[in-house]
């Protein structure tokens, strides 16, 4: 069930977001990936279980958060301290998905004193910092280029994304191609119906304003994130599958020994939608929340 909360950010934005379990537990910030919402699922029996108090926002131009004009991943900051402060957080811990590992560690950076830890699970790294290149979707590359292009074409491609919501399985044979056999196994006919619904129902959701979120997302992604990995004294967690063909698991293992607080899990045999796995994100979400500041 769809249960949005809004704030109105500084600059006039609505940001929308979902919170899980009970808020005197451990407050988690979740941060998706490229596309994604804040629509993590039915997961109160899990936050409960890892007394963990989950905060999922929408990123801009998402779900139903308002897209910004902003040109850097440091400025997402901005949004995120109106976030914790509307709901009375001075400190948290920020957990983010592929994409929204980015601006995770941004937080951990502009903000250290009230990040108590970060996780970072199958994230992208800095264009600088990454000895693979990240793959990018045939998808994403038309994305990409739309950013660019004339208004007409940007129609195009947005009515094409929204079109998947309607018909889940045409975006699943997009994705198809480039996921590990790890991923298509979660993915296919045979996979258990509701783990495939949530993961189509969070990341379907982020096409609500069609390319609005990943043309905000891409051109910010692909340059200079405006500080380095050296400088992020934070505790950071980095949670990354060995067969990930999206991310490969190198980039993980050169931003580890950039960070200098960081434990790498590598997971074997495990592909990019690490989260698609309850067990996984249960050990996760368990170590993040009983994760200590340096």
């Amino acid at each position: 069930m769809d249960t949005a909360s809004f704030i109105l950010l500084p600059d006039g934005r609505h940001l929308a977001f979902s919170t899980t379990g009970d808020p005197s537990s451990t407050p988690v910030v979740f941060l998706h990936g490229a596309p994604g919402s804040r629509l993590l699922g039915d997961l109160n029996a899990l936050a409960q279980r890892c007394q963990a108090y989950i905060i999922a926002p929408d990123r801009p131009g998402y779900g139903k958060s308002d897209p910004t004009h902003a040109s850097s991943v440091l400025a997402y900051i901005t949004d995120l301290i109106a976030l914790v402060d509307a709901l009375s957080l001075h400190t948290f811990h920020v957990a983010g998905i592929s994409a929204g590992c980015a601006s995770a560690l941004a937080a951990c950076f502009a903000i250290p004193n009230r990040v108590r830890s970060a996780t970072l699970i199958a994230g992208i790294v800095p264009t600088d910092t990454s000895p693979c290149t990240t793959r990018h979707s045939s998808l994403e590359l038309t994305i990409a280029s739309a950013c660019l292009a004339v208004p007409i074409t940007r129609a195009l491609v947005d009515r094409r994304l929204r079109s998947f919501i309607a018909r889940p399985e045409a975006f699943i044979n997009t994705l198809a191609p480039g996921l590990s056999t790890w991923d298509r196994q979660w993915l296919s006919d045979r996979a258990d119906p509701i783990v495939k619904a949530r993961f189509l129902t969070h990341t379907l959701e982020g096409f609500r304003q069609g390319s609005a979120g990943l043309r905000g997302d891409l051109p910010q992604l692909c340059k200079g994130w405006g500080f380095a990995p050296e400088a992020v004294s934070t505790s950071v967690t980095i949670w990354h599958g060995t067969a990930d063909r999206i991310v490969p698991p190198r980039n993980a293992e050169a931003l580890a020994r950039k960070l200098p607080a960081c434990k790498l899990q590598l997971l074997d045999g495990v592909g990019h939608f690490v989260l698609l796995d309850e067990t996984l994100l249960e050990a996760v979400l368990h170590d993040t929340v009983r994760t200590q500041p340096d």
